[in-house]
C-alpha cells in the first residue's frame, strides 16, 4: 500500500474551524488497470457559543457548535491476489498413476479497483448547565459505489463466482447521543444514551439489471442489502388434501405431512423458483445503547444495555435440524412433527428427502435487549492503603453478556455471516460468551 496525504487546518478565533485534505492510495491488491484512488475531504465547524450575541445565555447554554463535512474513503479489504489468476494444488489421475498438478483458482480481473464511499455529515452539539446535560445530533448520507462483491457467474466458465466492482448502495440516517449528570455530591450518577436510525437502499447493479439473486438473498434496486428471498409456508398438507392441494407442495407425489407453500405468481401451482418473494430483511429499524455509572464513597457501579429492533435473522441451524431425515441430529421440535396421530400444522413429517425448500419458516425476529456489561468495584480507604504500603487497591466483580431478552430461538441474535451482502445469517456462528470474573488491581 502506497499513500500520499496533504492536509490543511485553519482556526480563526477558536470559533471558526476549517479542515481540508486529500489522499492518494495505491494497492497491489487491485488489478493492473485500477490500482490507484483519490479521496478528498472537507470539514467546517462553527463554535457558536463563543459569539458575543450568545453571552446572555451563558451558563444556561454552555455549548453550541454546528458541524458539516464531506469526504470519501476507499475499501481494500479483499485479501491478497484476488485480481490475479492464482493456482491451487491438486492431484490428477493418469492411467493408474496419481500425479500432483495445479489448476486455475479464479478468473483474473485487471479492472478490479477500490470500493469508494462518499459521505456527507451535518451535526449540532448542545450543552446546558456547564454541560451537565449534553446533546449531540448527527445526520448523514453515505453512498458506496463499485462494491466489492463475489458475483455468481455461469458454471460454463469453469468457475462459480468472480470478485467484481458491482453496483452502488446508499445509507442515510440520524444518530442521537444524550449525556447527563443526574446526581452530584456524595452519590453521583451519570447516564449516556445513544440511538441511531439507518436506512439502506441498493441504487444500482453492475450488470445493468434491477435484481440479482445470490443464495437465500436478493440484491434488488430500491431494496436494502440483507433482503431474504424465499418461499412462504402455508401450513402442512393434511390427510385428504393430497390431490386438492398437492400442487402447492412442489412435489410430484405429495403426502400428508408435507409442507405447503403459497402460490405467489398465481399460476395455480407451486414452483420453488417462480414463487419466491421477499420474506424479511436483516437491517434493523434502529439500534441503541444505554450506560449508567453510579459512585458512592468508595463504591462504583456501572452497567451497559444495548439492543436492536426490527431486524430479521436467518436461522440456518434450524433449517438443518428440522429436516427430520433420521440421518443426523434433529432439534427437539422433531417430537412435534406431523404424524397420522399428531396432525401438526407447524412441523412436517419425517422423510428421507434431505433437501428442504428455503422459506420464511426459518426467518426469525432478531430484535434483542442485552445486559452487555455489569461492573461493581470497591476502592480500599486511604488509611488501609497506607498500612499496606499501597498507592491504590481496587477489587471488582464483572459480568459480560449476563442476560439477553429476545424472541430469537438460536444461541445469539447478534449474528452476521461477515459478508456485506449476506448479513444476518446464523449458520453455526459462535455466540457471545457469558462470563463472570472477580479480580483486584494494585498500584504500588
Amino acid at each position: 500500500l502506497h499513500s500520499y496525504l496533504a492536509r490543511i487546518n485553519y482556526n480563526y478565533a477558536n470559533t471558526y474551524y476549517l479542515s481540508a485534505s486529500i489522499r492518494r492510495d495505491g494497492s497491489s491488491r487491485f488489478g493492473s488497470n485500477n490500482k490507484w484512488g483519490n479521496f478528498p475531504s472537507l470539514a467546517f465547524s462553527w463554535r457558536v457559543i463563543n459569539e458575543p450575541f450568545l453571552s446572555d445565555l451563558v451558563p444556561t447554554l454552555s455549548d453550541l457548535k454546528v458541524r458539516s463535512s464531506f469526504g470519501s474513503t476507499g475499501n481494500l479489504e479483499i485479501g491478497q491476489y484476488q485480481s490475479l489468476s492464482t493456482l491451487y494444488a491438486l492431484n490428477y489421475l493418469f492411467g493408474d498413476r496419481v500425479v500432483p498438478g495445479f489448476a486455475s483458482q479464479r478468473i483474473p480481473n485487471a479492472n478490479l479497483g477500490w470500493e469508494k464511499t462518499f459521505q456527507y455529515d451535518a451535526g449540532i452539539d448542545l450543552g446546558f448547565w456547564n454541560n451537565r446535560l449534553a446533546l449531540t445530533l448527527d445526520w448523514y448520507y453515505k453512498k458506496t459505489t463499485d462494491l466489492l462483491v463475489d458475483v455468481e457467474i455461469p458454471w460454463t466458465s469453469g468457475y462459480a463466482s468472480s470478485l467484481q466492482n458491482f453496483g452502488s448502495v446508499a445509507n442515510k440516517g440520524v444518530e442521537v447521543n444524550i449525556k447527563s449528570t443526574n446526581l452530584q455530591g456524595a452519590l453521583t450518577w451519570t447516564t449516556d444514551f445513544n440511538i441511531s436510525w439507518n436506512r439502506n437502499k441498493v441504487l444500482a447493479l453492475g450488470n445493468g439489471g434491477s435484481s440479482y439473486i445470490t443464495g437465500n438473498y436478493i440484491i434488488q434496486v430500491g431494496q436494502p442489502l440483507g433482503t431474504f428471498y424465499g418461499t412462504q409456508v402455508d401450513g402442512i398438507l393434511q390427510i385428504g388434501e393430497e390431490d386438492r392441494l398437492g400442487a402447492y407442495t412442489g412435489l410430484a407425489t405429495p403426502k400428508a405431512g408435507d409442507r405447503r407453500y403459497k402460490d405467489v405468481d398465481g399460476d395455480g401451482k407451486f414452483t420453488s423458483a417462480a414463487d419466491r418473494t421477499v420474506i424479511g430483511n436483516a437491517q434493523p429499524d434502529f439500534i441503541f445503547g444505554l450506560s449508567n455509572t453510579l459512585n458512592y464513597k468508595n463504591f462504583d457501579l456501572s452497567f451497559l444495555l444495548q439492543g436492536s429492533y426490527g431486524n430479521s435473522v436467518l436461522n440456518s441451524n434450524r433449517q438443518n435440524l428440522e429436516m427430520f431425515t433420521g440421518q443426523q441430529n434433529a432439534s427437539i421440535d422433531a417430537l412435534d412433527r406431523w404424524t397420522p396421530g399428531h396432525t401438526s400444522t407447524t412441523y412436517p413429517r419425517a422423510k428421507l428427502d434431505p433437501a428442504p425448500v428455503f422459506s420464511d419458516q426459518f426467518i426469525e425476529n432478531g430484535s434483542f435487549l442485552r445486559l452487555k456489561n455489569l461492573l461493581l468495584s470497591y476502592t480500599l480507604p486511604k488509611a488501609m492503603l497506607e498500612s499496606m504500603h499501597l498507592a491504590n487497591c481496587k477489587v471488582y466483580l464483572q459480568g459480560q453478556n449476563l442476560f439477553t431478552w429476545t424472541k430469537y430461538r438460536g444461541f445469539d441474535p447478534e449474528v452476521t455471516s461477515g459478508s456485506n451482502v449476506q448479513i444476518g445469517m446464523d449458520s453455526g456462528i459462535y455466540p457471545s460468551s457469558k462470563s463472570i470474573s472477580f479480580g483486584a488491581s494494585f498500584t504500588f
